[in-house]
């Protein structure tokens, strides 16, 4: 079993990092988790002008003159497929190193282990001689061609026969994960007031250690939160101020699933393991045997499930999800026992500003690279009370047409009030509710921009990018710290949550003193029911992460939403909140995932979520018994949240839940550091590398771990997905450069669509989710986001996303054998991976086929930095129908569509009216084509 050293010292590595929503929190653990890895090694490979694609000319016959071009050279037919010769291969294309018909061409060998990594040493030299020994099979001359002479009569065409044989069936689209809704990568909800209810904070926790005694459990990290009502330290007492009195369940054991309270939480030695030093130590009221065992066997680990539901409200921190402003005197509160009398919430917001003061709320309400901020806005809430209230709009200053509102000392409704903002060009929109002279309460606010028609809870501009991607899933991503209840309701009646040891809101403090000292919790994006309505518009399956901290109840509380009738309590919720028929009615399959990344030991997901003996096992067993009872068996899929590059903990996941679940779900991220070494490489050696790299993971290395693993293991039928994947250049001495030229280039687009699907083919992963939809950049890398700009008209979109619309054009049915033959150039790599040098021979052209009933598709990518390289297509069948054909391609292999820029990586669409077996084309340069058709079933 092939596991990495680094896996097995550390289960926190960079693979999956993090499941990067990236807040700031996430990513900021990479001082630990790049320490884990080493996967740098470059193939120090550095040629000279001899050491090119020096292509001899066709000793064939061909309608090109001798260095004729490829317009007029001979096509497939009439020499070029039969006798070797490209159409007009007269000179390499792109260079004049070539001779003419016959001539001589030289390969010249590489000067390292990698070999001649794009040198090609006496390749399609029909009747001429090639020089260049250094060149040869060994030393990466194309398809083990190389040394004197070349070879003659061989086809100058990689030959490609698309077979019936079934590689993988029943495949779907490449899914992607949604991501938060705020100003680095907004999904884009019509509303656009997440926190317009100023609910309260609902906190659930998990601490996890190893075991405890006849009164407490032991936490594995004390993060030196001390229990002194004298602390200075205000996140560590207050977070011991809201974990202490907590409800608590034991997650795993004897006593597993009996409340419990947290009576103190102290410092202290854990017995039998003093050397260990001091651990926080959770005491609980009840007294009884503990939790040192389960059935009999001592617990390796043990989870403990905190809860406590406050009673106040959250404005919020500064920011997340909105900013506060008080000047001197003024405060901003919030308040439970005078509510509008139509709300379903409990508590509103409180603004007070004597005199001259003013008290402000300034919500972000559209980053205006992404969505359009021009239009007329329309505002509504309730209010009441003896203060002057303004309604604006406007970047971080004065707002622009503020507006009085008239109060009155009972409660109002303000339905629709309208605010038109026309050439805007701040990058950020935002609206601006102030308060002077005396107290205004406020509670319901909501925000929306007129012009959308599509009947979700989402944007036109979002709906209309999705329907173009057509995701076969959509992952809505959440770790810990809510409820499925929570989860379920209305916008202004969706509490607050958080997991980590952080800073709750302190009702006791008026606003804003610092964000740190009011307010450590989180929001919604959207709810539940929305995301589901947003699944169903776009056709595509839920991935839905419900909280890493759930009870067993409550996730059949959820499946009862899903498939249970109207007459049950949670299906009459679906139907109250407008959705009568059943969602496993409407989806083939949901899928679930408990939490994100529960194996990271990063503060940031320790304690969002336990995967530990019997929890997860619990979850999935007693929700596949509720949806049974609806007859909804196998519609909820259940996924195993693991570390791709860790199958040590792989392994120990699927033991403790792998008969209870129906998927194993990874995060394959590709090449996770770059050093200086890499940052050297000139464009041909870097993605030489990257594409090496995705080769070697697919085909030999923690991909082929991890289903060797599944096989052995207690459930062989455990389908591997993956619920993230992309890039993940963070670590290493690199600069930002040159990871940018990999991340957002087309070249890396090229990396990651065949790295998904190299893991269809080889590993039947047929559920994929891209990470992810929309962000910026993450520390100055173009990490994670595919879409610079949703603005209907002023679309921009990454290479990595045009190439996912490609694919999904055609990834249906089944995925089918391509059989390869002729030229079918290679080229060699070498990099460092586990402390080992790994060489591996890659294609140049990758084929990926599939059979949809009549229709087919044919995915072609090549990889060569510089030149087209000529394919010929044998069908299984004469097609009934001329083929569509989708271009993705760039001046270069570096190109992108980055925003200081004019796009530069476009797809073409083109009718291939001569299209039959046997059709001969060229693919360009570092490009992916794809091809659909019609044949006879």
């Amino acid at each position: 079993m092939n596991t990495p050293w680094f896996a097995r010292i550390l289960t926190l590595a960079p693979a999956d990092a993090a499941g990067p929503n990236v807040r700031v929190w996430g990513r900021t653990l990479w001082c630990v988790l790049l320490a884990t890895v080493v996967l740098a090694g470059a193939c120090a490979k550095h040629h000279d002008s001899t050491d090119k694609d020096a292509v001899a000319g066709n000793g064939g016959t061909s309608d090109g003159a001798s260095g004729g071009s490829a317009a007029t050279g001979g096509s497939a037919g009439e020499s070029g497929d039969v006798t070797g010769g490209r159409p007009g291969t007269g000179g390499q294309i792109g260079t004049s190193d070539g001779a003419g018909a016959g001539g001589q061409a030289t390969g010249g060998g590489g000067t390292s282990s990698g070999g001649s990594r794009w040198g090609f040493a006496g390749e399609r030299t029909s009747g001429g001689t090639s020089s260049g020994a250094a060149g040869g099979a060994a030393t990466g001359g194309r398809s083990g061609t190389g040394g004197t002479g070349g070879r003659t009569n061989t086809p100058g065409a990689t030959v490609l026969e698309v077979t019936d044989r079934v590689v993988a069936s029943d495949i779907q689209h490449f899914g992607i994960n949604l991501g938060d809704d705020n100003y680095w990568d907004s999904v884009l909800n019509k509303n656009r007031i997440k926190n317009g209810g100023f609910e309260g904070v609902m906190y659930r926790h998990i601490a996890r250690g190893p075991g405890g005694d006849a009164e407490s459990l032991y936490d594995w990290n004390d993060y030196s939160f001390t229990p002194s009502a004298t602390d200075d330290d205000l996140s560590a007492r207050t977070w011991l101020d809201v974990a202490t009195g907590a409800t608590a369940w034991i997650l795993a054991g004897d006593r597993a699933w009996q409340p419990d309270v947290v009576d103190r939480i102290e410092h202290a030695l854990m017995p039998g393991r003093e050397d260990e030093g001091d651990r926080l130590r959770f005491v609980l009221a009840d007294s009884g045997p503990r939790v040192g065992s389960a059935n009999g066997r001592t617990l390796d680990e043990v989870g403990l499930l905190l809860e406590k539901v406050e009673p106040w409200g959250f404005i919020g921190q500064h920011g997340a999800p909105l900013w506060t402003f008080a000047s001197d005197g003024a405060s901003i509160t919030t308040a439970g026992n005078d509510l509008p009398p139509a709300t379903r919430g409990s508590a509103v917001a409180v603004l007070s500003a004597p005199g001259a003061e003013t008290a402000k709320l300034m919500y972000p309400l559209v980053p205006t690279n992404l969505a359009e901020a021009n239009g007329t806005w329309r505002i509504n809430f309730w209010a009441k009370g003896d203060g002057e209230l303004t309604v604006g709009y406007g970047p971080w200053g004065d707002p622009q047409g503020p507006e009085p509102v008239a109060l009155t000392s009972d409660w109002q409704y303000f339905e629709d009030l309208p605010i038109v903002v026309s050439s805007y060009t701040d990058d950020s929109l935002n609206l601006h509710l102030s308060v002077t002279d005396g107290t205004v309460l406020l509670d319901d606010v909501a925000a929306y921009r007129e012009g959308d028609t599509n009947p979700t809870a989402f944007s036109d501009d979002l709906v209309n990018l999705l329907h173009e991607l057509r995701p076969g899933s959509l992952r809505h991503l959440q770790v810990g710290g809510s409820s499925i209840e929570n989860h379920l309701r209305p916008d202004h009646e969706r509490m607050a949550f958080e997991f980590q040891r952080t800073v709750p809101p302190d009702p006791s403090v008026g606003w804003p003193p610092h964000p740190y000292t009011n307010g450590g919790a989180q929001m919604h994006p959207y709810g539940l029911h929305e995301f589901l309505g947003l699944c169903e518009e776009v056709e595509t399956q839920p991935w839905i992460c419900v909280s890493g901290t759930t009870f067993p109840e409550e996730l059949q509380d959820l499946m009862e939403y899903l498939a249970g009738p109207t007459s049950s309590p949670y299906g009459k919720l679906r139907a109250d909140r407008g959705h009568a028929q059943p969602w496993t009615g409407v989806f083939d399959r949901i899928h679930i995932e408990i939490g994100n990344e529960a194996w990271n030991w990063g503060q940031a997901y320790a304690y969002g979520g336990w995967n530990g003996p019997e929890y997860w096992t619990r979850l999935f067993a007693d929700a596949k018994t509720k949806l049974g009872g609806y007859g909804a068996t196998g519609r909820v899929r259940f996924h195993i949240g693991a570390q791709n590059y860790n199958t040590w903990l792989g392994q120990s996941l699927v033991q403790n839940h792998g008969a209870a679940a129906d998927g194993y779900a990874i995060a394959p991220y590709v090449i996770h550091e770059m050093n200086d070494t890499q940052a050297g490489l000139d464009d041909e050696e870097l993605f030489s590398w990257a594409f090496g790299w995705v080769w070697y993971l697919d085909t030999g290395g923690p991909m082929q771990s991890n289903a060797d693993m599944i096989q052995s293991s207690v459930n062989p039928n455990l389908e591997i997905s993956v619920y993230e994947v992309n890039h993940h250049i963070t670590g290493g001495s690199a600069p930002t450069e040159p990871r940018n030229r990999i991340v957002t280039s087309l070249g890396g687009a090229l990396n990651v669509i065949n790295h998904m699907l190299l893991m269809l083919e080889r590993h039947d992963v047929r559920v994929q989710n891209f990470f992810s939809l929309f962000q910026r950049e993450y520390d100055g890398v173009g990490l994670w986001g595919s879409v610079l700009s949703a603005r209907a008209g002023q679309e921009r979109y990454r290479p990595s996303f045009q190439a996912l619309a490609l694919a999904n054009r055609v990834l249906d049915g089944d995925l089918v054998e391509v059989d390869r033959s002729g030229e079918d150039p290679t080229w060699q790599t070498t990099f460092d991976y586990e402390d080992e040098s790994v060489t591996v021979d890659v294609p140049y052209v990758h084929a990926y086929a599939t059979a949809d009933g009549a229709t087919r598709g044919l995915i072609l990518l090549n990889l060569h930095p510089t030149e087209a390289l000529p394919v010929r297509l044998e069908l299984s069948a004469a097609p009934t129908s001329a083929a569509t054909r989708w271009t993705l391609a760039g001046p270069s292999i570096a190109a992108n569509n980055e925003p200081e820029h004019e796009p530069e990586v476009t797809v073409t669409t083109e009718t291939a009216d001569d299209f039959a077996d046997g059709w001969f084309t060229d693919l360009p340069a570092h490009s992916m084509t794809v091809l659909r058709w019609e044949q006879p079933t």
